[in-house]
């Protein structure tokens, strides 16, 4: 009798543990909806400058916020009225975030 609890226990937490595994895979990849705390924010882009660093921009509000982050803090780099460039979602969004930072180089961009 112990056996066979032992074994269904046994058999229990091993599908538990596929199912995390799957969970944290999907959450990985992307795949699945995280919602936002306060949902007062929207990642408009992102790009990668290393293992752990990338500059993102967000939308808070009625303005954009570049962050540049790492795994120890986030700064902003540059603010803007919400809708300064035209973001098209159907091409990369690396090659949209470089075009937007290269304006805001050339000062074709006004910072706020």
């Amino acid at each position: 009798m112990s056996d066979h609890l032992m074994q269904t226990t046994l058999g229990l937490l091993f599908v538990l543990g596929l199912l995390f595994a799957l969970l944290w895979l999907l959450k990985r990849m992307g795949l699945v909806n995280q919602k936002r705390r306060g949902g007062f924010y929207k990642v408009l882009a992102t790009s990668a400058l290393g293992p752990r660093e990338k500059i993102v921009l967000i939308e808070v509000g009625d303005t954009w916020l570049v962050l540049g982050m790492t795994s120890s803090s986030i700064n902003t780099l540059h603010s803007m009225p919400a809708g300064s460039i035209a973001l098209n979602s159907a091409q990369n969004h690396a090659v949209d975030f470089a075009k937007m930072l290269e304006r805001i180089k050339t000062g074709k961009i006004k910072s706020t």
